[in-house]
């Protein structure tokens, strides 16, 4: 079995299919941005994305990330590719790596990623070292767990459904170990 060193294909994929449906909820999300992030765009493309609160709300009364709401990156040019390369979301620098949880470290490969479509055809390779990628996606679980320690007593978790415009509640935060 070989391991491969992650190689980007720079096909843009990953700029162009930003809203998707998140199965296990049963909401549609787009591209999540951390607060300090969601500047990066023009506010009309912007949406809270994850949320805690009480019990009894009927919204979060905090919002933890936030998610662009177009399917591809205003900032993205076909023939130029990232045009804010050098400042580009933290979710951008972890690409292909998806972070699937951020109470635990539980993360996969995007099918959306060309090269990884690629190379997952072939069933002989045992792993893929992606270590920027990996560290940006660490990066984003330990600010996210953070988020989630310092609400104080969270109580529930949210999520923003882009296809409804309305918030989901989802179910109860864990508590720290």
């Amino acid at each position: 079995m070989n391991s491969l060193r992650f190689q980007c294909l720079k096909s843009g994929d990953c700029c162009t299919h930003l809203v998707n449906e998140v199965g296990n909820f049963d909401v549609t999300n787009g591209l999540l941005l951390l607060a300090i992030e969601k500047d990066l765009f023009p506010k009309h493309l912007i949406k809270p994305q994850w949320g805690l609160g009480g019990p009894t709300a009927n919204e979060p009364g905090q919002i933890v990330t936030y998610q662009l709401t177009e399917n591809v990156c205003p900032f993205y040019d076909r023939e130029r590719g990232c045009m804010t390369y050098d400042e580009r979301p933290l979710i951008c620098r972890a690409f292909p790596v998806l972070l699937l949880s951020w109470e635990r470290r539980a993360i996969a490969w995007s099918g959306n990623c060309r090269w990884i479509k690629q190379h997952f055809e072939n069933r002989n390779v045992s792993g893929v070292e992606a270590l920027s990628e990996l560290s940006a996606v660490d990066t984003l679980a330990s600010i996210l767990r953070l988020e989630t320690r310092t609400a104080g007593s969270p109580g529930n978790y949210w999520n923003y459904d882009l296809k409804t415009d309305k918030w989901k509640l989802l179910g109860s935060v864990p508590s720290p170990a």
